[in-house]
């Protein structure tokens, strides 16, 4: 399974700019309801992401040995 938590910056990116679209989308039929939810949905991705957080509890490294944990990460 996998979270929105584990996404990196590109992905959760992507994820954004694909609910604000679909959002643009419901906007132009005329569908606000749906156009208010989606906007929610993507400003919610950003809230709860990880990335932006002020308190990061796992560092990326951290976070690359929870995914992965056969690769061994060299610095």
């Amino acid at each position: 399974m996998y979270f929105v938590s584990d996404m990196n910056a590109a992905e959760l990116e992507m994820l954004v700019l694909a609910k604000l679209e679909l959002g643009s989308i419901s906007s132009q039929r005329h569908h606000s309801h749906l156009a208010a939810e989606y906007h929610l949905d993507a400003l919610r991705l950003l809230q709860n992401s990880v990335l932006l957080s002020r308190n990061q509890k796992t560092t990326t490294t951290a976070r690359y040995r929870r995914l992965c944990p056969r690769v061994t990460i060299v610095l």
